[in-house]
C-alpha cells in the first residue's frame, strides 16, 4: 500500500507535514530516506500544487535524477570555481596596472600650446580617407617642434592654423596627441575593457555559486 505524504500550508509557509498520519516539524526529522526525499518534492512544488497522496516509482526517479544533475553541476563548478575566480582576478589586476600607467603618463607629460599646420589625408586599412593633424608647439627650451600626431578622422576634426593644446613626452617629444575629450577617453579603454571583463567573470562565478548552494 502506497504512503501517505501530506503537506500543509498557510500564507506560502509549511506548517505541517505528515508521513502515512504522523506529523514532524521538519523535512530533516523524517526517518526514511525515501519518505523524507517525497515530502522534500512536495515542498520543492510549492502551495499551489501541493497535494495528499503517494509518491509513484516515475515521480521518484525523476526527482532522484534531478538531484543526481544538480549534484554533479554542482561538483563540476567546484572543480572551476577557482579558475573563474582567478581569471577574474587577473582581469582585474591587469586593469589597475593599466589604469596606474595610463594614469602616470598623463600627469608626467608636458602640455604646450601648439598650431595646427597642416592636414594630412591617408587611406587606412580600408580604404576610408583619414585626416591626420600636423601640429607645431613650442618646447620647454623654446625649439618649435613638428609633429603629425597619430589620432585621424573623418571628416577632419581640426582645421589649419587651429590652436591646440599638445601633450607629449620630455624626454620623446615626437610622442605627441592633442589634449581632448575623446584622446584622453581612448587611453582608459583597455582598463575600462579589462575591469568590466573581470567583473562581469567575477559577478557570474559568486552569482552561480550563490545559487547552488541555495538550492543544493
Amino acid at each position: 500500500m502506497d504512503k501517505q505524504y501530506t503537506v500543509n500550508w498557510e500564507n506560502g509557509r509549511v506548517i505541517a507535514l505528515q508521513v502515512d498520519g504522523l506529523p514532524y516539524e521538519h523535512p530533516d526529522q523524517i526517518p526514511d530516506p525515501q519518505d523524507r526525499i517525497a515530502i522534500q518534492q512536495l515542498i520543492a512544488q510549492g502551495p499551489e500544487t501541493s497535494f495528499s497522496g503517494g509518491l509513484d516509482d516515475k515521480h521518484f526517479s525523476d526527482f532522484i535524477d534531478s538531484r543526481l544533475r544538480l549534484g554533479a553541476e554542482a561538483a563540476a563548478f567546484k572543480l572551476v570555481f577557482p579558475i573563474l575566480m582567478a581569471i577574474a582576478l587577473l582581469l582585474l589586476g591587469i586593469s589597475a596596472v593599466l589604469s596606474i600607467r595610463t594614469r602616470q603618463g598623463l600627469l608626467m607629460g608636458s602640455t604646450a600650446e601648439g598650431k595646427v599646420i597642416e592636414l594630412t589625408q591617408r587611406q587606412d586599412d580600408e580604404g576610408n580617407a583619414l585626416y591626420y593633424p600636423v601640429v607645431e608647439f613650442p618646447l620647454a627650451d623654446g625649439q618649435l617642434q613638428t609633429v603629425q600626431v597619430a589620432e585621424g578622422s573623418w571628416p577632419a576634426a581640426y582645421e589649419k592654423g587651429e590652436m591646440v593644446t599638445i601633450h607629449y613626452d620630455e624626454d620623446h617629444p615626437l610622442r605627441a596627441h592633442i589634449h581632448s575629450a575623446s584622446v584622453n577617453a581612448s587611453r582608459w579603454l583597455g582598463s575600462l575593457i579589462t575591469g568590466t571583463l573581470g567583473m562581469t567573470v567575477l559577478w557570474i562565478t559568486l552569482t552561480v555559486r550563490r545559487i547552488l548552494k541555495e538550492i543544493k
